[in-house]
């Protein structure tokens, strides 16, 4: 779950999504025009919860900020959808309707709390 503050200071959660690690970041694929991704184009600060799919009392919370470039090449919703969908399951991925905007939300944590935080 990504959450970040909106302009009056309450929390905007995006809910329930993929997340892919390069490196230290977290990646989030979307499209553009999405609630969460115009949120992070106006404020860079956000905050990811990540649940532990076997036991999900065990979490991860990464704070720090986040930028959003356009997802050229589609790789990590194409490699995510396999991981989390199955064989075959990029084919939606990989070729969008032209008026959908593949993007790529990249957080860099600058803390780390929870369960599963070391």
């Amino acid at each position: 779950m990504a959450a970040r503050a909106e302009r009056v200071g309450d929390d905007n959660s995006a809910g329930e999504g993929w997340v892919a690690r390069d490196g230290d970041d977290l990646l989030l694929p979307s499209a553009a025009g999405r609630r969460k991704v115009s949120n992070v184009e106006r404020d860079a600060r956000v905050s990811l919860t990540v649940h532990d799919r076997v036991n999900p009392l065990r979490c991860l919370e990464a704070r720090g900020t986040a930028t959003v470039t356009e997802d050229r090449g589609r790789m990590p919703a194409v490699a995510l959808a396999e991981w989390y969908e199955g064989p075959g399951a990029s084919e939606k991925y990989l070729e969008p309707p032209p008026e959908v905007v593949r993007v790529v939300v990249r957080i860099t944590p600058q803390r780390l709390v929870g369960a599963i935080a070391d």
